[in-house]
């Protein structure tokens, strides 16, 4: 189904389409598959199933997203891809190599299929500063897509907070084990961090119209919270959260330490540089595309799971 003919499928409540999802086991990817299988029929690429997951009424291509091929979807329909993977722990080099080989993988495979691609990528392009490996993947590959003879619609996210958040998960099991938490540097760069249920509900009116008009879109939080601000929050202790506060200086050389041999759960330098600066988008500003301001009260922001 062409992109014309999907719109108008919309219009007319039709619309029974064909999602081809990367990045289905990730955060944002389990809460948008689990709303998008009610309304349409959904083909996941998955590495390896995760135990905690419903695969039902969903079809897989279990591959890694690099080696995906237009013969795995042989004989299957797409009408869009929504690209969600990113590989986002590692080297710098690991990270930024993996994420444009997959990334090209899927837009060559859209440009066979002639079909649009919804792409996932993060406002850390927005700021030069916090060019890590992810960040500089991300850009690239919005410039790749950008090229072709395809419609897209580029969504980028900030810190997308969840129950179901793996870095959730992280920082509420530490402070139950240790009883306080590392501040790497003070921690006090201010972000617009969003939940995964309004994003999720921004993705799926997305999908659902159809409307795909070549552009990018920035989705942020209204209110700005420093990541200490977001640890307490997180954390809703009664009484004042303890942290045991590292000088910048030694948590660069300790992420340094951990990613040449790659302690599990290691924070590189580049993101710690990264959680100590600003990242903040105050106004709309069409130079770096559309932006959506989200009105999250912090009921919804750090204690609803999806």
């Amino acid at each position: 189904m062409d992109v014309k003919a999907y719109r108008q499928a919309a219009k007319d409540g039709l619309l029974m389409s064909t999602v081809l999802v990367t990045g289905r086991n990730g955060f944002i990817g389990r809460e948008l598959v689990r709303h998008l299988k009610k309304t349409h029929k959904v083909i996941s690429v998955v590495r390896h199933r995760a135990k905690d997951l419903d695969y039902n009424n969903e079809e897989l291509i279990q591959k890694d997203l690099r080696a995906v091929n237009l013969e795995d979807i042989k004989g299957r329909r797409i009408d869009i891809i929504a690209h969600l993977a990113a590989h986002i722990r590692g080297s710098s080099l690991g990270i930024e190599q993996n994420n444009i080989r997959s990334s090209e993988n899927i837009f060559n495979i859209a440009e066979s299929l002639n079909v649009p691609v919804l792409y996932v990528s993060s406002v850390n392009v927005l700021f030069e500063n916090a060019l890590g490996g992810y960040a500089r993947s991300k850009k690239i590959c919005e410039e790749s897509l950008k090229k072709r003879r395809l419609h897209y619609l580029i969504i980028r996210v900030p810190l997308v907070i969840g129950g179901g958040s793996p870095s959730v998960r992280r920082i509420r099991t530490f402070y139950g084990r240790f009883s306080f938490f590392p501040l790497l540097g003070p921690q006090q760069g201010k972000v617009q961090p969003v939940a995964i249920s309004s994003l999720v509900e921004i993705l799926l009116s997305k999908l659902n119209s159809g409307d795909f008009r070549d552009e990018t879109i920035n989705v942020v939080g209204v209110k700005k919270y420093s990541y200490r601000a977001i640890i307490e929050n997180l954390l809703r202790e009664k009484r004042p959260v303890r942290f045991l506060k590292v000088p910048l200086p030694i948590a660069l050389w300790l992420g340094r330490l951990g990613t040449v041999f790659k302690l599990s759960g290691c924070v590189s330098p580049e993101e710690i540089k990264s959680i100590n600066m600003d990242k903040i988008i105050e106004k709309f500003d069409p130079l770096i595309g559309q932006t959506v301001f989200i009105e999250n009260d912090e009921e919804t922001l750090f204690t609803s799971p999806c």
